[in-house]
């Protein structure tokens, strides 16, 4: 469809024309745009200032879609591609201000200025886009030359003040190379929300290749809208160095509880230095095995050797663990016995399981310290049975138990026989003799009285 231009606005453009090509344009008459980056969105106001212009003179203003020149943005008032006028001050200075609609977005746009009197006339460039606006995020995380690595940033993205729905791709400009760049997500897909925004995370992959320094790089969306310089920092590589002092570096370190030996974390006995920071290895060889870490040292001294490696070289330097055994070994007794004495002796045999002691290590040895061993003929009255274990760190421990033998075995007594006598002559009684009855016993310590009778 063919579109003529409305009369002023061919009258405008033929007289501006006139004026680029005939009239000198440089007597200090300017006109700027608020926005310094000249990118405004849709929904925005394009504020316009002017300087430099005769007193009192109208001004004619036009802004053209340069990439459209047909645009049709519909019934919007005022029209969007008319001229319209303003009127300089006392001072040569005007102000005016021009709507940018949705039908421009994406558009290159030239606004025109016109003296009517002066004949002065100027011309400025603007776009009309969506642009963004970046926070400015430190680095996480921490990557060093030789090595490489990935550290990140997280970006708050936000949208200008227009009112439209926009996507933008975000690009990283200025990497060095060997370092890669990724956004999640990437575009940013912005609702009709002014000044909404939304979050992303920049990860950089960086090769080890990279040498060591800070690298400032920054972040635009497609749209428009760069970030501020953001700094990368790739630290150098220093050769490791190791120290170690013994363990334990004062008093004792006790076994773990039932353990020959002591679950111990190793590192904390180390100083270190390299960048990137080193990793540790131990061995229980210079440099074979490694161990894990903790590792269960046994009872005694053991000596480790300790490498910090990173992608500069290694050290090794080595120590000794010293493990003490201060668990005490067990043993238990058997419970009291009572027992009576055997048919005719004052005396028992008793026999008991003797006791064995146990330890957390090998080579205890039990013995019996008090008392009388199993089988043996306990006497009469209370023996006390004691056994000690010893382990092999010289750790003791000991147990007791009561063997009591009772009599309860009766004495024995034999009276003669009964006795049948006549009474003395001329008496009536008679004088008799027989040999008084001696009880025993089984154990010593008996007593016979005559209790009736002469």
């Amino acid at each position: 469809m063919k579109t003529t231009l409305p009369t002023n606005r061919l009258l405008f453009f033929v007289f501006f024309i006139a004026n680029l090509l005939f009239v000198n344009t440089s007597f200090g008459q300017i006109v700027m745009l608020d926005q310094a980056d000249l990118d405004y969105a849709p929904g925005e106001t394009v504020y316009i200032t002017g300087t430099g212009w005769h007193p009192g003179e109208t001004v004619l203003l036009e802004v053209e879609n340069l990439t459209n020149p047909t645009v049709d943005c519909g019934p919007v008032t005022p029209p969007p591609h008319e001229t319209w006028t303003t009127v300089a001050d006392e001072n040569g200075n005007f102000t005016a201000s021009w709507y940018v609609n949705d039908c421009e977005l994406g558009a290159d746009l030239l606004l025109g200025a016109l003296g009517s009197s002066s004949g002065f006339s100027y011309e400025i460039f603007f776009t009309d886009g969506n642009s963004v606006t970046f926070n400015n995020p430190t680095q996480n995380g921490t990557v060093n030359t030789g090595v490489g690595g990935v550290v990140t940033y997280n970006f708050n993205v936000t949208r200008d003040n227009g009112n439209n729905d926009f996507t933008t791709t975000l690009t990283a400009i200025g990497l060095p190379t060997g370092v890669s760049a990724s956004f999640s997500p990437n575009p940013l897909n912005f609702p009709k929300i002014q000044n909404h925004s939304l979050p992303t995370t920049l990860s950089l992959t960086v090769a080890s290749s990279v040498p060591a320094g800070v690298y400032l790089f920054s972040v635009s969306g497609s749209g428009g809208g760069t970030s501020g310089d953001i700094a990368l920092t790739v630290g150098g590589c220093n050769t490791p160095t190791i120290s170690a002092s013994n363990l334990p570096a004062s008093g004792v370190i006790n076994n773990t509880t039932n353990t020959c030996g002591a679950s111990i974390t190793l590192g904390a006995n180390l100083t270190i230095t390299g960048t990137p920071a080193p990793t540790v290895t131990y061995s229980l060889s210079n440099f074979g095995a490694t161990i894990s870490n903790p590792y269960v040292f046994p009872i005694g001294t053991t000596k480790v050797w300790a490498k910090a490696s990173n992608s500069c070289g290694e050290a090794i330097t080595s120590f000794t663990v010293t493990v003490s055994d201060t668990e005490a070994p067990a043993i238990i007794c058997p419970g009291n016995i009572v027992q009576s004495t055997d048919t005719g002796l004052c005396s028992a045999v008793v026999t008991y399981v003797a006791p064995v002691g146990t330890d957390n290590c090998s080579g205890q040895s039990t013995v019996q310290t008090a008392g009388l061993p199993s089988g043996s003929a306990f006497p009469k009255g209370k023996t006390t049975n004691t056994f000690e274990v010893t382990d092999a760190s010289g750790n003791k421990t000991s147990c007791s138990f009561d063997i009591t033998i009772n009599d309860t075995e009766a004495p024995a007594i034999i009276c003669p026989g009964n006795i049948v006598q006549s009474t003395d002559t001329g008496l009536c009684s008679a004088v008799v003799t027989y040999v008084a009855p001696v009880g025993t016993d089984n154990c010593s310590g008996q007593s016979t009285v005559q209790t009736a009778g002469l």
